[in-house]
């Protein structure tokens, strides 16, 4: 049975002929409707309801806890000791109703069972939080109160308490109660989380930050708000409600011989031992050195970074290493910077390190080798005799045979392209070189073969600058096989480190290369076979022209032409040829696409320069050589239709390439280009294909057509002759017919031109009279209207003469009108502005300065006095139907 329907059975059973029956540990709310109070009626009891009575609690058992329970009543009632008894009794208002606390909660444990009064409502009912040694619960405080500490609700945190052992909380105050125990819930507390204890074992630690500043009870150090710390007390820690856990970090183990840089990225104080002690204060951006002596276990802090782990450094007495200190920094102490050190053990410092990052062997020089060296402070250099002054920025070879250890002011310059630091001869042979820099003037020169050459103290080698283009046909002089190999989809390798030595190129046979010096501006040009040895400051001319891929599954296809396809460093002149593929379309609208191959050759001399310079004129003589033969090929396959073409294709080719004698009519022999000396001399058709696919059907059509009309040839032929002897006879008699109907016609003919020669002579005569007589009267009418025209134009004439003079005197009139008025205009003026100058000035002397002064002030003084003899501080005379200028008067108004 659910607990709605036991509730309607009790009520029911309750309330049976009027009568609230109640059993033990139940209770119900009885409402006065007279007074509108509520009454809170306990069991067991049987009590009559009146009629003024209403049950609004039916009834309902009492709140029962176990032991390890609690409960939250929402609207408690209040509650106060009774003097006379001393217990503890609800507080009643005067119409005995029981007075609550409305919007207020309260918790209850360990309590017999209780009623609810009126308007209390039971919100949950809850275990209590029962907490281990591992466990603890995180609390906000609700609003501020004094905590009383118990045995069995206490809670600890950085808060201050007093004397009495009472503790303060305020509103929004984070703490921490820690098990083991029960925690008994608050109406001020709110508990966020539970918080697990996290064990700290040896060599482990704790990174947290704090968002409150306190002082750590384990190590003393004062944290401050946001700073990140670690703890390091082995055993089990709770974190505070103002601590965040952020990681577990593992120590390092380190030995004797092991030791670590760490940098110090913040400034704080080390809580690790044996610096706790000592009270070591890192600062932000310090570099400091930990090794296995001092601290067995390194356990980083937040702001530490281990930059690396290093291992103690031993050398002998054969060994020797350089050590840089950036600690001490330049000027006076610039030269302790540096220090070389042998036969000893040591840990760098986080300031130090080892010149090149390794132990340096002692230099063994032979006869052929020597170690370029330069001073990094003044000093006497004793390894010689006589002994020498060396300056700062000195540089100088020591040569071999010996064994050479630099001293503090000495530093060994490794060459800048191989980084070597022992110098050889280079060993040229014939058609070699090898590119030297001064690095003093900054000169760079050849040194050429053959012979054994050894940099000086002031020299090094130069890297020619190369194209990649150039770089990718000179890697074929290196290893064909490695060039075939970089064909394909692969990464082309450049010639780094390899352009010091000089860089040479065989210009192959019936071949040209062009040099070019951008420093003297002139060009050279080497014939082949011939081998070229470059200058520093020579450049070859890449040759770029067009060409067609290569198709392995069908070799003899020509694809479509790609510009800058072909590139080399030569230019070949011959003789060879070039496919091409050009796309046409006869007259009747047939597509056809036609591989041809032309024999060319570049017709120039060896050795003859201004004409070989004239070949690399043109950039991409291929692709502009066959550009121009197909448009030629394409107009002269236009004008004829694909019958006449298919059959005379190579004729038509011919005289489009080449053209035509204008006296013979027969095609040239070559095509020449003036421009860069090449010539073509023939064209082949290798493959024609139809584009067209009706006319690639109309073809095979025509081949069908062609058998068929073989065959019924034979067959027409003998009915032709039986046709022929039918119509022989046929012919014999139209002939005859023919003959007699011309005679006939040769007759009529006669009669006809008898009669058409007197009609003639008739329409002759009487056209002539008309023409006359028409002829006659036009001439009549012509003259007369010349003479009218006449007439008129010198009428026309004397009338536009007449108007043009009578238009001229009257603009001369009205013009000496106008100056006539003008002049006696300014004349007036001026005679009245003497006459009124005259007229004030006599006024002025007249009334005087004193009396203007009068007569200027009179009027306002006037108004003054009527204004105040009136008692008007101003006024306004107005007929009403006037403007007024209101601005004026307001200034007036302000003025008095």
């Amino acid at each position: 049975m659910s607990c709605q329907a036991a509730t309607r059975e009790l009520t029911a059973e309750a309330l049976f002929e009027g009568l609230l029956r109640l059993p033990p540990f139940h209770y119900a709310h009885l409402t006065n409707e007279n007074t509108n109070t509520t009454e809170l009626i306990l069991g067991p009891m049987t009590r009559p309801i009146a009629s003024h009575e209403t049950i609004t609690q039916p009834p309902t058992s009492f709140v029962i806890l176990r032991p390890t329970q609690f409960c939250r009543i929402a609207n408690p009632h209040r509650t106060a000791v009774n003097p006379a008894t001393g217990a503890v009794e609800p507080v009643r208002d005067a119409y005995g109703q029981v007075e609550v606390h409305s919007g207020e909660e309260e918790y209850r444990w360990h309590v017999a069972p209780f009623p609810l009064y009126p308007e209390e409502r039971l919100v949950e009912v809850a275990e209590l939080r029962v907490l281990s040694a591992t466990e603890a619960l995180q609390i906000v405080a609700l609003a501020a109160y004094d905590a009383q500490p118990s045995g069995a609700h206490s809670s600890v945190s950085s808060s201050p308490a007093s004397a009495s052992g009472v503790q303060r909380r305020e509103a929004g105050e984070r703490f921490l109660f820690y098990g083991p125990g029960t925690y008994y819930p608050r109406v001020e507390e709110r508990v966020e989380e539970v918080v697990s204890g996290r064990v700290v074992n040896r060599g482990t630690g704790l990174w947290c930050r704090t968002s409150e500043t306190f002082t750590d009870r384990d190590t003393g150090i004062e944290h401050y708000v946001g700073e990140q710390y670690v703890r390091l007390k082995e055993g089990m820690c709770f974190l505070e409600s103002f601590e965040a856990y952020l990681s577990t970090q593992e120590g390092t183990a380190l030995t004797k011989e092991d030791g670590l840089h760490v940098k110090a990225v913040k400034a704080y104080t080390d809580p690790r031992s044996p610096y706790c002690e000592q009270r070591v204060v890192r600062k932000a951006g310090e570099v400091f050195l930990v090794t296995g002596e001092t601290c067995p276990c390194f356990v980083p802090h937040p702001y530490d970074r281990v930059l690396k782990r290093i291992r103690r450094t031993y050398l002998s007495a054969s060994q020797y290493a350089v050590v840089l200190d950036s600690a001490v920094g330049t000027g006076p102490n610039a030269a302790k910077a540096r220090k070389v050190v042998t036969n000893t053990s040591f840990f760098l410092k986080p300031s130090e390190k080892l010149e090149s990052g390794r132990c340096r062997n002692a230099f063994l020089l032979s006869e052929h080798q020597a170690v370029l060296v330069a001073a990094t402070g003044n000093f006497t250099d004793l390894s010689g005799d006589p002994s020498v002054e060396r300056y700062e920025g000195d540089r100088w070879l020591v040569r071999g045979p010996c064994s050479f250890i630099p001293n503090d002011f000495m530093q060994v310059v490794p060459d800048a392209k191989t980084k070597a630091e022992v110098r050889c001869r280079y060993l040229l042979g014939e058609k070699e070189g090898l590119y030297v820099r001064d690095t003093v003037t900054g000169v760079v020169r050849c040194v050429p073969g053959p012979c054994s050459y050894m940099l000086a103290a002031e020299e090094e080698l130069w890297e020619k600058p190369l194209s990649a283009q150039v770089e990718r046909h000179l890697a074929q002089l290196i290893s064909h096989s490695a060039y075939i190999e970089q064909e394909g989809d692969r990464p082309r390798a450049a010639l780094h480190g390899q352009t010091d030595r000089a860089v040479t190129y065989s210009t192959p046979h019936r071949s040209v290369t062009q040099l070019f010096n951008y420093k003297t501006q002139v060009t050279r040009i080497v014939f082949g076979p011939d081998r070229v040895l470059l200058e520093p400051d020579e450049a070859f001319t890449v040759v770029s022209l067009s060409g067609s891929p290569w198709d392995p599954a069908n070799p003899n296809k020509c694809l479509p032409k790609q510009p800058n396809h072909i590139t080399a460093l030569h230019l070949f002149l011959g003789p060879s040829n070039m496919t091409d593929v050009v796309h046409v379309e006869t007259r009747d609208h047939a597509q056809l696409a036609l591989q041809l191959c032309y024999d060319w050759y570049f017709d120039v001399a060896r050795g003859d320069t201004p004409t070989a310079k004239q070949c690399f004129s043109v950039n991409d003589f291929v692709g502009d050589c066959c550009s121009y033969i197909a448009s030629r090929i394409r107009a002269a396959v236009a004008s004829m239709p694909f019958e006449e073409f298919h059959k005379n294709s190579s004729r038509c080719l011919r005289n489009a390439v080449f053209g035509v004698h204008p006296e013979t009519g027969l095609p040239k022999e070559v095509l020449r280009f003036p421009s860069n000396h090449l010539v073509i001399t023939s064209v082949d058709t290798q493959e024609m294909e139809v584009l067209d696919e009706r006319t690639r059907q109309g073809l095979q059509k025509s081949v069908k057509m062609a058998i068929e009309i073989t065959t019924r040839a034979q067959e027409a032929e003998a009915q032709q002759v039986a046709m022929t002897r039918e119509q022989q006879a046929h012919g014999r008699l139209e002939r005859q017919r023919m003959q007699d109907q011309v005679a006939n016609e040769a007759q009529r003919r006669v009669l006809l031109s008898a009669e058409s020669s007197g009609l003639s002579i008739v329409s002759m005569g009487k056209s002539r009279a008309v023409a006359e007589a028409l002829s006659t009267a036009s001439c009549i009418e012509g003259e007369a209207a010349l003479e009218a025209a006449s007439v008129r134009a010198a009428k026309e004439q004397l009338l536009y003469t007449t108007m043009a003079e009578m238009q001229q005197r009257k603009k001369q009139l009205l013009a000496e009108q106008e100056a006539r008025v003008a002049a006696m205009t300014q004349k007036y003026d001026r005679e009245m502005r003497e006459i009124h100058h005259t007229l004030m000035g006599a006024v002025v002397a007249a009334l005087g300065p004193d009396t203007i002064a009068e007569m200027a002030r009179a009027g306002p003084e006037l108004q003054a006095k009527l204004l105040a003899s009136l008692g008007l501080e101003g006024y306004l005379v107005t007929d009403g139907s006037s403007p007024i200028n209101l601005f004026k008067a307001a200034d007036g108004m302000v003025g008095h």
